[in-house]
């Protein structure tokens, strides 16, 4: 691995904020999948790729779509990339799909108290305990986070709506309140059996 590589990471990494550990696995990973960087791969893409990798295994609740806007390229590059390491390595890093509720903190925290902690606790509870309800509503995490916290504030009369909730999730508004939608018929149906 080059210098270069490791402070291309390095600063990137910084930029999304991750710990030292988390730098240090986007590091270890680039050394020992170089043989995945071959003649016309872009490197900086494999670095950002690495980087990607070292989050979802340490479960940071970062998504496909800050690391692509912190190192200013398109989604569909990056999940390129991420893909390659991945097979590359032949599937030797093992990614669990990311818990909404590592998101959920992260949406409350950029709302600001406009919601309540009955109304956290209830979406909590909802992403724990009904988790094969919540996975029907949407399959991004933080989307599903946020229209389960959104049907909550509702539910409980928090001065949120779906278009903050949206602005805060980084998700169309018409997606959040589709999948708010969704999670009331399911929930309705839940009540009923």
């Amino acid at each position: 691995m080059t210098e270069t590589s490791e402070n291309n990471i390095r600063f990137y990494s910084d930029k999304l904020r991750l710990p030292e550990f988390v730098i240090e696995d986007a590091i270890r990973i680039s050394v020992e999948q170089k043989h995945v960087r071959s003649h016309g791969t872009n490197h900086s893409y494999f670095d950002y790729a690495c980087i990607y990798l070292a989050i979802r295994l340490n479960n940071i609740p970062r998504t496909l779509d800050d690391v692509s806007r912190a190192c200013n390229l398109f989604k569909r590059d990056l999940s390129k990339y991420y893909k390659k390491i991945l097979v590359g390595s032949d599937f030797k890093y093992k990614v669990d799909i990311q818990d909404p509720l590592i998101f959920l903190n992260q949406i409350v925290s950029r709302l600001g108290g406009r919601v309540t902690p009955k109304t956290v606790h209830e979406t909590r509870q909802a992403l724990s305990e009904n988790a094969k309800v919540c996975t029907l509503v949407n399959k991004h995490p933080l989307s599903r986070a946020g229209a389960i916290l959104n049907y909550f504030a509702r539910k409980n009369n928090d001065p949120v709506n779906y278009e903050q909730v949206a602005l805060c999730t980084g998700v169309e508004p018409v997606t959040i309140f589709t999948n708010c939608e969704k999670f009331s018929t399911l929930m309705a149906k839940q009540e009923d059996c």
